[in-house]
C-alpha cells in the first residue's frame, strides 16, 4: 500500500501543491497567472453577455 500511496503523491503534488509553491518561490508567476485568469473570466463573461443580447433581440423580434 505504501508503493500506492507514492505514485498518487506525485499526481495531488502536481494538480494541487504546484500553484502554492509557485506562489512561494515566484509571487510574480501568480500574479500573471491570475490576471490570464481573469481575462479568461472577462471573456467569457463577455461572450455570454453578447449571447444573451442577441437571444434577447431574436426573441424579441419573434414575438
Amino acid at each position: 500500500s505504501t508503493t500506492d500511496k507514492e505514485r498518487k503523491l506525485p499526481q495531488t503534488s502536481t494538480s494541487q501543491t504546484t500553484p502554492a509553491s509557485t506562489a512561494a518561490n515566484e509571487p510574480l508567476d501568480k500574479e500573471v497567472e491570475q490576471k490570464r485568469l481573469e481575462e479568461e473570466m472577462q471573456k467569457r463573461k463577455n461572450r455570454i453577455e453578447q449571447w444573451r443580447a442577441e437571444r434577447r433581440t431574436m426573441l424579441g423580434i419573434d414575438k
